[in-house]
């Protein structure tokens, strides 16, 4: 056998789930608590007697330099060369004083309670107002905020109003004491100063008017420098015109022809109509000339060409007087030749008039320069003068400027002086009508709920720390050495109330049980089924081979009957031979959840030599032989520690695949012991909310000297809770009806 025992876990934290499952179970104390509290907190808020406030804020504003930063953490102006100290502490204290009370009490008698004393209301009014610094993220402001509590709501805002009265009438009195004859001689110093500097203003005006200048001496600069720019310009003008002379003398060279010429011949060339009348000329001449060669003049033909030939050069003397007119030649050589110019020709003639028109503007530029020069050296003659005028008056301006600013910034500075340290106090926000603070049922009662549940909580998990009942599979695991093999789903009674009752029948050979059986068809639902299942795969990892396991638990009532069906089912189901035997010889109950009888059984076959047959059932398809626990003995602890327990269960191991012995529960008796020193693994069940840790301590110890397989966790309502509730609404069926008798063991 293989020993399965696993270290005992540490301990975990509680989780969310778990303290609300505590809470739960725990509710009855929870709810004690919260009524009493929530009790408690009622009487109180009705015994109290009803309270009023109000409020009103005073903004304390520093007579200093605004350069000082409030929110620094010294209160000083890093900026200045002596340190000046926001002292609101000092303001607080002030206001906080006991004279502000006594003006307020002279000055309003009634605001003191019938029956006190002077003194007594001074020291009531005292204690009921409260004065602070408003802060806001840890940042103080310049506001103060007085708060004045009492039992009548008039009497709060009357007495904040009286205050803040008292507190603005004594301020403008430190105001006006503040202010004294300090300035004066200042005053008339810059007064002086003021005039004569007024006058010096005046007279550099009436200059600046008189002689059209700003600035002389800055501006002689300029026309200097202007007249030295015009002068490089003039040179650079006089080097383009004779640039240009020089260009145009060889144009005109080029042409051999002066410039009225070459303008006619270029306007001739580019006029259309003459060229056109001058080709015809040509071609009648050409056709002349071929004539005159052959013939006479005295030819027809010739003397027609001769007369064509003077009426073209008719309309050619025509058009060129219409093109040039009066400068138009009316030789008929001049005709010929004015209007022979090629592409060349008339590129010279434009390039000679671009330079012709670039000299006329050279030379027109140059003029103006000359008379521009003369006029900047006629100013540059008369600043002289103007500069030492302005040198006379600039620097009275400069120095009666200087000493006003001066004067100003030392009354600047003694004013501050002055004023240094002083507070302006000022109400931006009036007080209101007292606003009842107490008693606050709401607030009193929630306190009252929150109180109730902490203490609730503390008593319930104070009940719980006492509490040894396991509760979750968590804690099974905590509490034992043994591994958790499954964890058994929940399901409500409700699905046990609601299956038909078993009655007597008489059912064909090879029947199905589960169509009958309320228990057998709660044992193959889908979860309860799966859940089934991987206990058993894992009990098979366990033990290998896997040929007997006892099922058991440490007390009654923990649902070791229905899981030791379900492992028979599930093993059946892997195609397996499996025999279920009840081997609670004190208490059996597998033939009540099965239907049959319990005439022969597990007693019969230990007693005797005889052999009842197991019996065959069909559960949902899957065969399962069962062997009741027979009648009851007297002596059952004698029947198994016997030889013939040890064959039995010996050939049940070799005939079958799977021999599961549901046994009685370890603690109190040796019968589970003694079967479980016979089988290859034990099972241990426990029902959560019903198992206490000692139970199952002393259970593990038991088992821990035999191959103790695991530990399963059942769930309070599940479906092994409830089987002796099952139990009890069926009654046995006829013997053999609903089964047939196994061969396995005939002989």
């Amino acid at each position: 056998m293989v020993n399965t025992q696993l270290p005992v876990s540490e301990e975990p934290e509680l989780g969310y789930g778990q303290l609300l499952q505590i809470l739960w179970r725990r509710i009855y104390w929870v709810g004690g608590a919260l009524i009493g509290s929530v009790g408690v907190a009622a009487i109180i808020t009705i015994l109290r007697s009803p309270t009023y406030q109000s409020s009103m804020q005073l903004l304390v504003e520093p007579n200093v330099s605004q350069s000082i930063s409030i929110n620094s953490n010294d209160g000083t102006r890093p900026d200045s060369d002596s340190q000046v100290t926001l002292d609101y502490v000092t303001q607080l204290n002030l206001m906080r004083s006991k004279q502000f009370v006594e003006e307020v009490i002279s000055a309003y008698p009634d605001l003191c309670q019938p029956g006190d004393s002077r003194e007594g209301c001074i020291e009531e009014f005292q204690n009921s107002l409260n004065l602070s610094q408003i802060e806001e993220d840890t940042t103080k402001t310049r506001i103060f905020e007085a708060i004045f509590t009492s039992d009548s709501a008039g009497r709060t805002q009357k007495s904040l109003q009286a205050l803040g009265q008292i507190y603005l009438k004594y301020n403008q009195v430190q105001q006006e004491q503040r202010l004294d004859d300090g300035l004066a001689l200042v005053n008339q110093q810059i007064d002086q100063v003021q005039r004569d500097l007024n006058r010096s203003q005046q007279a550099l005006q009436q200059f600046r008017q008189e002689g059209g200048t700003i600035d002389p001496e800055q501006q002689s600069l300029e026309a200097a420098t202007a007249l030295d720019q015009l002068v490089q310009t003039q040179q650079a003008v006089q080097a383009d015109y004779q640039e240009a002379q020089a260009q145009y003398e060889a144009i005109q060279q080029a042409l051999s022809a002066d410039p009225e010429q070459a303008m006619m011949a270029a306007k001739l060339s580019q006029s259309g109509r003459y060229q056109t009348l001058l080709d015809a000329l040509q071609t009648t001449e050409l056709a002349l000339s071929e004539r005159l060669a052959v013939y006479t003049d005295s030819d027809p033909v010739a003397q027609d060409l001769q007369a064509q030939r003077d009426l073209q050069v008719d309309l050619l003397r025509q058009e060129s007087q219409r093109l040039l007119g009066s400068a138009a030649s009316t030789r008929e050589g001049d005709l010929l030749a004015d209007g022979q110019l090629g592409d060349n020709g008339l590129e010279l003639v434009k390039e000679m008039i671009n330079t012709q028109v670039r000299i006329s503007g050279l030379a027109a530029r140059g003029t103006s320069l000359d008379n521009t020069q003369q006029s900047l050296q006629q100013q540059l003659d008369a600043y002289p003068e103007l500069i030492a005028q302005y040198d006379r008056l600039q620097p009275q301006v400069e120095t009666q400027r200087a000493s006003l600013e001066q004067l100003l910034q030392t009354r600047q500075e003694l004013s501050n002086e002055i004023a240094q340290g002083g507070f302006k106090w000022e109400v931006v926000e009036s007080p209101d009508s007292g606003e009842k603070i107490a008693p606050q049922p709401a607030q009193n009662l929630a306190l009252g709920v929150v109180a109730g549940l902490f203490l609730g909580g503390l008593l319930a998990y104070g009940r719980e720390a006492i509490d040894t009942v396991v509760r979750t599979s968590e804690d099974l695991k905590r509490q034992t050495a043994l591994p958790l093999l499954g964890v058994l789903p929940e399901v409500s009674e409700r699905a046990y109330r609601n299956t038909p009752r078993l009655v007597p029948l008489t059912l064909p050979r090879e029947s199905s049980l589960a169509e009958t059986n309320s228990v057998l068809s709660l044992v193959q639902r889908e979860p309860f089924r799966e859940a089934v299942d991987l206990i058993y795969k894992n009990i098979q990892m366990a033990v290998t081979p896997l040929k007997s396991v006892m099922v058991t638990s440490a007390v009654t009532g923990e649902g070791k009957t229905t899981l030791a069906m379900g492992l028979a089912l599930s093993a059946a189901r892997s195609q397996q031979r499996v025999l279920l035997i009840d081997a609670d010889l004190r208490n059996p109950t597998l033939h009540e959840q099965l239907g049959l009888s319990n005439v022969k059984g597990l007693t019969a076959l230990l007693a005797s030599a005889e052999m009842p047959l197991p019996v065959n059932v069909s559960l949902g398809g899957a065969q399962v032989d069962i062997l009741p626990a027979g009648p009851l003995s007297h002596d059952p602890v004698r029947l198994l520690n016997s030889h013939r327990m040890k064959e039995l269960t010996a050939e049940f191991e070799r005939q079958y695949d799977l021999v599961v012995f549901d046994t009685s529960a370890v603690l109190g008796r040796v019968d589970a012991l003694q079967i479980a020193s016979l089988c290859k693994g034990v099972v241990l069940v426990s029902r959560l909310d019903q198992i206490t840790q000692a139970d199952l301590t002393q259970a593990t110890t038991l088992l821990s000297r035999v191959n103790a397989l695991g530990i399963v966790a059942n769930s309070r309502s599940g479906p092994l809770a409830v089987h002796s509730l099952a139990a009890k609404t069926m009654r046995p069926l006829e013997n053999g009806a609903a089964v047939q008798n196994s061969s396995v063991f005939q002989r």
